[in-house]
């Protein structure tokens, strides 16, 4: 059992924080009780600078925070009250909002409060107590919608004696164990990257490969993928052994990954692929209705690699192993005025088998809502002529369609950077 009691105080305790991801469901049960004998009832106490200092300090001394933080930093609830407007401010509005204090029972309550990764406050809710001499028993639920921290806690803004007693928490977690961001040559982005607390390694990352990690006692690695042909060094984008197949790739270093260019290309186990890119492009400067006028890609068909488009798919076919994946582009969506802005995703579908590439790539302008998805359909029949190890002719065949606007192109790169 716990009691608070401002006067004499102790506004604030019992807390409980927790790693949460987007999607998690938390259930809260505790008890309270606080006895009416009668006396005049103090709730106009406030949370000043201090008090919050003091509440988000226990916050950030918890394990779920400390363990959680990346790469060795630190943070206390001074940093977060003094130096952090998104945090202090809002967890300000919660505490105190602008309604009349209570005058029959005391400004007593189970609380939740939910911040993201960056503390920055995002939602809270608070259960008060019940009449006088009622034992009162609570069953609340705390819906996460981002990745960060739940911290529930009890607080007691009267000068009443409030019992606080069984406070418990229950975890449902969602189906979101990990949510990792990557550079483009696959070192992670840790400061918006999550894990689950309590979830298993995943050692299974940068385009699906196992990473060497943590091998030794030291907790050192190599920090290695491996890509079954030959080991990948994401912090100098470079294969470590040389591309056997490096005699096709004569204007190219066999150590160099995805041909320089991840942005286009994938490479799914470090061996000699063959690329098609299937992209669609606003050929105008600005399109769209008035009240919804986007930039266009102002440029008509090109073979540039670099070029803007509305939506891409890079497919990376191997001629030896007939393997291939394929990998949806993302491009900027931005109004003319500035006022809509966003990154726009190309979403995949690959129905390829054997020789056979078909796929279906589409997606929207990101930062119009309700807009149509551009669609398109490549489907290509690829046959080798001659020994597939020695010098041979690469037959593709079979059509590139899709929907009328925008514009769409198709392109097959070559093993000496040739395209067509």
């Amino acid at each position: 059992m716990y009691r608070l009691n401002r006067a004499l105080g102790a506004t604030t305790g019992l807390g409980i924080t927790l790693k949460v991801m987007a999607g998690d469901v938390v259930n809260i049960l505790g008890k309270s009780y606080w006895q009416d004998v009668n006396t005049a009832i103090d709730n106009g106490h406030t949370f000043d600078n201090a008090a919050i200092t003091g509440l988000l300090n226990i916050f950030t001394s918890s394990n779920a925070v400390t363990s959680g933080l990346h790469g060795g930093t630190s943070v206390t609830g001074s940093i977060l009250a003094n130096n952090n407007a998104t945090t202090a401010g809002g967890l300000t509005n919660f505490l105190n909002p602008t309604v009349p204090p209570l005058t029959n029972q005391p400004k007593a309550n189970i609380n939740w409060v939910l911040f993201d990764e960056h503390f920055t406050f995002v939602a809270g809710s608070a259960a008060p107590v019940d009449a006088g001499n009622i034992l009162k028993n609570y069953a609340l639920t705390a819906n996460v919608t981002k990745n960060g921290y739940l911290y529930v806690y009890c607080s007691n803004q009267s000068n009443k004696d409030v019992f606080f007693d069984n406070l418990q928490l229950v975890h449902n977690k969602s189906a979101l164990l990990e949510e990792t961001h990557y550079y483009p040559f696959g070192l992670v982005m840790a400061g918006i990257s999550s894990k689950s607390a309590g979830s298993l390694v995943n050692k299974y990352k940068f385009g699906g490969k196992e990473l060497s990690s943590n091998d030794f006692s030291d907790c050192s690695g190599l920090e290695l993928y491996d890509f079954h042909a030959r080991n990948y060094d994401p912090q100098i984008g470079r294969f470590w052994g040389g591309d056997k197949k490096a005699d096709k790739l004569v204007s190219w270093s066999p150590y160099t990954y995805c041909l320089n260019n991840p942005l286009v290309f994938v490479d799914p186990n470090g061996e000699y692929p063959i690329y098609v890119v299937t992209r669609s492009y606003a050929p105008f400067a600005t399109f769209g209705p008035s009240f919804a006028r986007f930039q266009g890609d102002n440029r008509g068909h090109t073979i540039d690699k670099g070029a803007s488009y509305r939506t891409a798919v890079s497919i990376n076919y191997d001629t030896e192993t007939k393997t291939h994946s394929a990998t949806g582009g993302h491009s900027q969506s931005r109004s003319v005025d500035g006022s809509k802005s966003a990154i726009s995703g190309t979403t995949v579908k690959d129905r390829s088998e054997g020789d056979k590439i078909d796929v279906h790539s589409y997606g929207n302008n990101a930062a119009q809502p309700g807009s149509w998805d551009i669609d398109q359909f490549t489907k290509l029949d690829v046959k080798i002529e001659g020994n597939v190890k020695k010098d041979h002719i690469l037959n593709v065949s079979g059509t590139v369609s899709g929907d009328d606007f925008p514009n769409q192109e198709s392109m097959i790169y070559d093993t000496k950077g040739n395209t067509l």
